[in-house]
């Protein structure tokens, strides 16, 4: 195995001959080894030409993890299995049947397996079963082959890549941004792809020759200055809502959302907050006489809209709104002072969100959290108490109603 991972690394190294024998050995082991914790080997930095190690390396990582798929194929013809019926996916099941069709059937009578006499063929005579030169009649290397792209006595220039071969080697030119060099040929690097460190995009990726596309929802959204991130559109902002009534068009991510400023009996509308939350208060205002208005319960309403983006996995709580109080959280302790509770009077039919009392400068506030995942697109509602408790008896209410509306997607 060791002398078909020396292939793979002389392959690409640009300028091999700036390290010794020992030390890119040693790379070639650390990227052995990143193989067996890693589903792909691209580096957390940018490989560049001059850094031999880190290109030995993950070349030296890919090539274990293509021995692998490689290995399956050969352990599936030694036990007689079919070949046909490897599928592990486009690319791996590909190459797995073609290394089970080198050992089942040789080289000579399965020519793809040569893959132009590099890359499979020193796979399959490197392996311990030397299940290929069994059936073929493929002649291993002798040991006393000269690698000219490792001792530095090729003739590539400075733009070519020096390839090995037996008796002789190969100048290939560099590769173009977004290829890759694959059995002496420039291939496209399909960037979206899992392996390839996928998920380029925020939605949607498809892969073009040297590059990728990303694409973002119909409606709702445009691609962000960086090519990759879907932005919410502010339809609200950009006066493209449909709401008739002034200030009620509430932006969330992917639409909008025209909101009621209106308020329930005995109550008028006592203030449009300017914060991010579209929040507004409705407060009782009762004539002198009016005995059913004066011993209603509830002397304040406040309405806050959120949007909030679909959360597939919470592993703390996920706190969203604060709800500020006249309670002093320094007095609340002394005989005949004011505290606050907080309570849920209405949810969701999973109890997805709880609150909590916090004092926060001086003052105490409810924290409503969300404690279990949403899936959207969803409309919540949310009603939340704040009860002033004096000497153990509530002496006035006020409710807190929140809209939750949930997006589709993760963004």
């Amino acid at each position: 195995m060791a002398r078909w991972m020396m292939l793979l690394f002389v392959c690409s190294a640009v300028n091999a001959q700036a390290l010794n024998y020992e030390s890119l050995m040693d790379c070639c082991k650390a990227g052995r080894v990143l193989a067996l914790s890693r589903p792909n080997c691209t580096l957390d930095h940018r490989v560049s030409s001059s850094d031999v190690c880190g290109f030995v390396k993950e070349k030296c990582c890919s090539g274990a993890l293509t021995y692998q798929i490689c290995k399956n194929g050969i352990e599936t013809a030694e036990k007689g299995g079919n070949c046909n019926a490897l599928s592990l996916g486009p690319a791996q099941g590909s190459l797995s049947k073609l290394c089970c069709d080198c050992c089942k059937f040789g080289l000579s009578q399965a020519p793809r397996c040569g893959f132009r006499g590099l890359f499979v063929e020193d796979m399959c005579l490197d392996t311990a079963i030397g299940c290929c030169v069994k059936n073929s009649t493929v002649t291993e290397r002798t040991p006393n082959d000269v690698d000219e792209c490792l001792s530095g006595v090729h003739t590539c220039k400075s733009d070519q890549v020096c390839i090995n071969t037996v008796g002789s080697f190969i100048c290939q030119k560099d590769c173009a941004i977004g290829f890759e060099l694959n059995d002496n040929i420039c291939q496209d690097i399909d960037e979206c792809a899992w392996l390839n460190r996928g998920h380029q995009c925020s939605y949607n990726c498809s892969n073009v020759p040297g590059s990728f596309r990303c694409t973002c929802p119909s409606t709702g959204y445009t691609l962000a200055q960086n090519g990759r991130t879907c932005q919410d559109i502010d339809e609200c902002a950009a006066g493209t809502h449909t709401c008739s009534l002034p200030g009620s068009c509430f932006n969330i991510l992917g639409g909008f959302r025209c909101l009621s400023l209106a308020c329930p009996q005995y109550f008028q509308l006592a203030g449009q907050g300017k914060d991010t939350s579209a929040s507004w208060s409705c407060q009782k205002t009762c004539h002198p006489y009016d005995v059913r208005c004066n011993s209603y319960p509830i002397d304040l309403i406040r309405y806050i809209s959120l949007s909030l983006e679909t959360v597939l996995e919470i592993s703390n709580p996920k706190e969203i709104v604060f709800l500020q109080s006249t309670a002093a959280a320094n007095y609340a302790h002394l005989p005949g002072a004011t505290d606050v509770a907080f309570n849920i009077l209405v949810a969701d039919d999973q109890s997805s969100f709880d609150v909590i009392k916090r004092p926060y400068e001086g003052m105490f506030v409810g924290v409503v959290r969300q404690v279990k995942p949403l899936r959207g697109p969803r409309d919540l509602v949310l009603q939340v108490a704040m009860n002033y408790v004096k000497l153990g008896v509530v002496s006035y209410r006020n409710i807190v109603i929140i809209h939750i509306f949930l997006s589709e997607f993760l963004f």
